[in-house]
This record gives C-alpha cells, sequence and structure tokens, in this order.
C-alpha cells in the first residue's frame, strides 16, 4: 500500500499542471453547446480529457486539455464550468478540473478495498456530490456521498446489487443506480451479470425503496438518460453464452417510474448499447458492435419515450454521445454533421460532456 500512495503522490505532482490556450474564453447559449468535453488517448501513449470547439471548420479544436494518470471514463459538468472527471473502472482517481480557470485541478485518490465504477452525480443545488463505487473483491456496489469541496466521503451505502456502474437523480431526495450485475470472474467461473437491477435508493439513509429486473437475465443496465418528459432511458449490454442471442439482443430499456421493459429489438445491432442520450424525439444509444457497413461496426439507433424505433444509421466506430454530439470516425456536433476530431488523438474514450459554459 505504502508503494501504491507513493505512486499516487508522485503522479500528483507530474500532472498538477493543465495546457492552457493563450487567452480566457467564455460562452453560452448556443456557443456553449458547440463545445464538449471529452476524454482521449495521445499516440504518445498518455491520457487526456480536454475541451473540443466545433465551429465552422471541418476539424474540431482542442481549447484546454489535463493529462491524466490512466483512461477516463464518466465526465460530468458542473455549474461552475469545472468538470468531474472519474477514472475509468475500476478506476483510483477523481479528479476535478477548472477548464476556464487558472486554478489547480483537485486529485482525489481512493483507498482501502472499494474503486470507483465509472460515474459521479452532482445534486443540483447541493454541497454533496455521489459516486458510484464497488467492493474490488466482491463486486458489491455502494453509492457514496461526498464533500463536494473536498470530495472526502461522508457516508456510503449499498446499492443492492454488483457492478454498479451509474446513478441518475429521481427527484430531490431519491437517485436511481444501474446494478450492471457482473460478478467477478473466478478461476472456475468467467465474468457474467446475473443480478442486474435498477434499484431506487433514499438520498436520507441510502435504504433501498424499490427494485427492478428485466425479464431477461443476460441483459445488462448499463448507463441512464433522463428524457423531458421524465422516462427513462436506460443502454444494455448482452453477456448471453450465445453469439446470435448477442447479435439481436435489445439495446434500450425504459423505465416510466414504475414499469421496466424492453424496446422494440432490431436484427443485427449487436447487443451493445455504448452510451445514451436523450433529445426532443426520444433516446439514441450508440451501437458498437452493428455490422450495418462491410467491415465497419458501429450505427446510432433511435427509439421514441415509447421503445418504437424510428431510425438506424451508420456511424462507423460510434461510441460517446451528448445532446447534439455523437462521437465517431467521424463526428456529429450541433454545427455541422460531419467533422473530424483533431489528430492528437488515436482513441476516444466512452463519454462527453456538452453544453459547457459560464453560468
Amino acid at each position: 500500500m505504502a508503494m501504491a500512495l507513493e505512486r499516487r503522490s508522485v503522479l500528483t505532482a507530474l500532472l498538477g499542471v493543465g495546457l492552457w490556450p493563450g487567452s480566457a474564453w467564455t460562452g453560452t447559449g448556443a456557443e456553449a453547446h458547440a463545445r464538449c468535453v471529452a476524454a482521449w488517448d495521445g499516440h504518445d501513449g498518455r491520457h487526456w480529457v480536454g475541451v473540443l470547439q466545433a465551429g465552422s471548420g471541418p476539424t474540431l479544436e482542442v481549447l484546454a486539455e489535463q493529462a491524466l494518470p490512466t483512461r477516463a471514463h464518466g465526465l460530468t459538468l458542473e455549474a461552475d464550468g469545472s468538470v468531474l472527471v472519474v477514472a475509468r473502472r475500476p478506476g483510483e482517481w477523481l479528479l476535478r478540473w477548472h477548464p476556464q480557470q487558472a486554478r489547480p485541478p483537485q486529485w482525489h485518490w481512493l483507498s482501502g478495498p472499494r474503486v470507483l465504477g465509472g460515474h459521479a452525480l452532482v445534486a443540483a443545488g447541493s454541497e454533496v456530490i455521489y459516486t458510484i463505487e464497488q467492493d474490488a473483491n466482491t463486486a458489491q456496489g455502494w453509492l457514496v456521498a461526498r464533500d463536494r469541496q473536498s470530495l472526502a466521503e461522508q457516508a456510503a451505502w449499498p446499492t443492492g446489487g454488483p457492478d454498479p456502474h451509474m446513478a441518475l437523480a429521481d427527484g430531490p431526495q431519491h437517485v436511481l443506480v444501474a446494478n450492471g450485475g457482473a460478478l467477478l470472474p473466478t478461476r472456475a467461473q468467467p465474468r457474467k451479470p446475473l443480478h442486474s437491477s435498477l434499484v431506487r435508493l433514499s438520498l436520507r439513509d441510502g435504504s433501498t425503496q424499490a427494485a427492478w429486473t428485466l425479464a431477461d437475465p443476460h441483459l445488462s443496465l448499463r448507463h441512464l438518460a433522463r428524457h423531458a418528459s421524465g422516462c427513462v432511458g436506460i443502454a444494455l449490454q448482452a453477456e448471453h453464452p450465445e453469439a446470435a442471442a448477442r447479435l439481436d439482443a435489445p439495446l434500450l430499456a425504459l423505465f416510466d417510474g414504475h414499469r421496466l421493459t424492453t424496446a422494440e429489438a432490431l436484427p443485427s445491432l449487436g447487443g451493445y448499447g455504448g452510451d445514451i442520450s436523450a433529445d426532443a424525439e426520444g433516446f439514441v444509444v450508440s451501437a458498437n458492435r452493428a455490422a450495418l457497413q462491410a467491415g465497419l461496426l458501429g450505427a446510432l439507433a433511435r427509439w421514441d419515450v415509447r421503445g418504437r424505433n424510428l431510425q438506424v444509421r451508420a456511424w462507423p466506430q460510434a461510441g460517446a454521445l451528448a445532446a447534439g454530439w455523437a462521437a465517431g470516425r467521424a463526428w456529429q456536433t450541433p454545427l455541422n454533421a460531419a467533422v473530424q476530431p483533431p489528430r492528437t488523438a488515436k482513441a476516444w474514450d466512452n463519454h462527453l460532456g456538452s453544453g459547457l459554459g459560464l453560468p
């Protein structure tokens, strides 16, 4: 443990200063939505988080960037323009980055048996943030309340299942947690989801208010997004032992506050929902393994809030989504439907944050 802490201290010192543009940049409204936060691997093998700008040109511009010790996963925007970055699971670090202010990044390293599951939740108007964590030995999940300023742990409550991945606010006093259900592998049994569930937890005391499961036990509940109607969409990842069943498995589940159901399933979408975003029509899911074009994987699939499929669009290397944004070999942005990402990136990570602007 001492060696691990020493390594963390060295990394924190090395990565304490980000790279900044020559002048300050601000913006709200349309300008803010033309920016997103993304994480990537560089060609030099280093890991980064940065702010990307979409303009009238054919290529996205990097406005600011910050080096990371390992790959990032969840990116959560805060009201003051800062960004909470969560290490890719199993993760050891949490970062608050200030891309629009000349302030040093704030690092928080976990110690003990728990590791980060990939995402954080910022409660509106609260002095608390919540991280999704799991026991590194058993995969059992925890919702951890942390002080918003120091990021120090205040309370930890079990999520009622293994492998939790993401949480979503459900009113001022409750939260929905997606337990992916994947048990840690052993020598006798490989990793496979057996106990995936959606649970509603109280933010007063962490008690479980209700829990829901899908009829198919091989569907893992992963990422969540809320539509303006209140309906929650959940991206699914299939873990069926049969390849054919995985290929045609549903990619989207819908939760109306009372029932958890699957949306219309389409053949050959690959059974892997990488990310999800809500828009006016319903939900968009990136189908990372869909094979709609010869030799190319990736599609964007759209459903309405009733679960009816509206469109499937080939999108090679489809991945991270946000409002108006879709990452892939080419990117869709609010200003241009097919721009090229910066060439400094070799591989993009799983999520985006959009609408970055000063309050």
